[in-house]
């Protein structure tokens, strides 16, 4: 890796939920830590699977825990979190990534480069590979092949970001420039609504300019 693609990567903070799976914590900490970038764990398990102790050879691996207070449900404790998540990264861009996925790091430079050059755009997605497992091999496949670039999603009208949902590329896992995804994840969990994923799709347009790059960048 060279040294500006080393700078590029220190830019982005990843914020990594995880409720009650220290295999996939412990899993996705082994994925990241040689990744120069920094990593923030929100972690809602009832007791701690980590201390700064346990972490403290990886600086750029953060770890909270946010446990359930009084009667809050699971999904209240997640939502917390992630208003809580919000106000954690202080670098130029910023993503979610689920505690068993991963994103590509040939797929971060393009987004990170693109972001960095191109400030018509506030937010990037790529495709998504999924795998099953088999037993012999996995097997792969792209999955939310529907998604399509169009200039209509990097318009800087919003009425017009909005006009057609279908195909506009969803950024819950996607890049995005710090300020815009701060109040993207402040809006989308504020009510503790079940369909978050829905409202963000909608706010995600309303907030950002987006563009799709055409390679692998999120393994799920």
């Amino acid at each position: 890796m060279t040294p500006e693609e080393v700078e590029l990567l220190s830019q982005l903070t990843i914020v990594i939920p995880t409720c009650e799976k220290p295999e996939n914590l412990e899993r996705s900490i082994e994925y990241w830590r040689d990744i120069p970038v920094t990593v923030h764990i929100v972690d809602g398990s009832a007791t701690p699977w980590f201390s700064g102790e346990q972490l403290k050879d990886l600086p750029r691996v953060i770890y909270h825990h946010f446990p359930r207070i009084g009667n809050e449900e699971l999904w209240g404790n997640f939502c917390r979190r992630m208003r809580e998540a919000s106000l954690l990264p202080v670098t130029r861009y910023s993503a979610l990534c689920a505690d068993d996925d991963a994103f590509t790091v040939s797929g971060l430079l393009a987004i990170l480069t693109t972001l960095e050059n191109d400030q018509t755009v506030d937010a990037m997605v790529g495709r998504n590979a999924s795998y099953d497992r088999t037993e012999s091999v996995p097997t792969w496949r792209v999955i939310f092949s529907e998604f399509r670039n169009s200039k209509e999603f990097r318009s800087e009208d919003v009425s017009v970001r909005l006009h057609n949902p279908h195909f506009a590329p969803w950024i819950y896992y996607g890049i995005v420039r710090t300020d815009l995804w701060r109040q993207l994840l402040q809006i989308s969990f504020r009510y503790e609504i079940r369909h978050t994923e829905r409202l963000m799709s909608i706010v995600d347009k309303a907030l950002c300019r987006i563009q799709l790059v055409e390679r692998i960048v999120w393994l799920r």
